[in-house]
């Protein structure tokens, strides 16, 4: 008898009878900064494309956060020949936000993203058409409104929203990693004293982008997974070794790679990393993994604070994310990743 099945969450299980009662999977629009973990997330969304959970509609891409222009995309277009989704759809911007990702953090990025992708052949040319075209060009078309998993700084979001305002009915779940609602910010590594360090990096970097985002889109369809959440998933050598001893298929042994490199391995010894990027994909199609609850949310978007995001009389009614079980992410992570097509 499979007792697993029998004992599944209440939530599991309405996911799993929504999916068996749809025609066809829900669009997804990836929207990346090609951190490490986005590369995670980003190998995660394509095996549930593999699995039948989600069709990967598009994957854009912004140069703001802690990849950079040209790197950035080449490293999104490698995870997808991993997968062996080279056809699904790629597009890059480079806004100008208001504040800067450290060049400590992207050259860490990119050197472990170099050293991960060295056999890769895919272009690091940037796209004629721009991430904010892509994005709502993909969601206006689909056949049903769309949902966004956003894992960097929301420039792409918000400007395909203001070009765009009817792309709004047409997007029916986003989920983002962001914010430190009720816990300290993440700010670090030659970010300005000038900033009080509440802040979470992706927020931090283009404040007005991720107000905007909130203002717009309707109440309560925004699920924001922040630190609050993704403080309870750290990435351990436990894990990491767990991913090396059992990674069976391209995708599993991209995130393997990345949490066994040895300045990924440095940070796990400090305890600074986190499964950021892969827990609020996660949570767009495993509700059991993270415990959300309805706040009203602001961003502040100047002064020591630009970048914060907190509770606030007339904040837009948000999902916000307040626990996570790190035992099932781990285990649905390496599921999906090790999943044949």
């Amino acid at each position: 008898m499979n007792t697993r099945r029998r004992n599944l969450p209440f939530a599991a299980l309405t996911t799993l009878l929504l999916a068996a009662c749809r025609s066809s999977p829900p669009p997804v629009i990836a929207d990346v900064d090609s951190d490490y973990d986005d590369i995670a997330s980003l190998a995660y969304l394509c095996q549930e494309h593999q699995r039948g959970t989600l069709r990967l509609a598009a994957v854009t891409v912004t140069n703001s956060g802690a990849g950079y222009p040209g790197k950035a995309v080449r490293n999104v277009r490698c995870v997808l020949e991993a997968c062996g989704l080279k056809e699904v759809p790629v597009a890059d911007a480079t806004p100008i936000t208001p504040n800067a990702f450290p060049a400590r953090i992207r050259d860490n990025v990119d050197g472990i993203l170099d050293n991960i992708f060295a056999d890769c052949t895919a272009s690091a040319e940037s796209t004629q058409k721009s991430a904010p075209a892509l994005l709502a060009e993909v969601a206006l078309a689909a056949s049903e409104p769309v949902t966004v998993v956003a894992t960097g700084p929301l420039s792409n979001l918000a400007a395909a929203l203001q070009a765009e305002p009817e792309l709004k009915e047409r997007i029916a779940r986003t989920f983002i990693m962001g914010g430190a609602v009720s816990v300290p910010g993440n700010l670090c590594c030659g970010v300005s004293d000038a900033f009080d360090k509440t802040q979470e990096f992706n927020i931090f970097a283009d404040p007005p982008a991720a107000a905007a985002v909130l203002r717009s889109l309707p109440a309560e369809s925004v699920s924001l997974v922040p630190l609050d959440a993704t403080n309870k998933i750290p990435l351990t050598r436990a894990y990491a070794q767990r991913l090396s001893e059992q990674a069976t298929t391209g995708p599993a042994k991209v995130v393997s790679a990345v949490a066994n490199h040895p300045n990924i391995l440095a940070g796990v010894d400090a305890g600074r990393l986190f499964w950021w990027d892969p827990l609020a994909a996660m949570a767009a199609f495993h509700p059991e993994v993270v415990t959300f609850e309805p706040q009203a949310l602001e961003v502040v978007i100047d002064g020591a604070s630009a970048g914060r995001t907190r509770v606030a009389e007339g904040g837009q009614r948000t999902r916000v994310g307040v626990g996570a079980d790190a035992q099932r992410f781990e285990d649905l992570l390496l599921e999906v990743l090790n999943s044949r097509e």
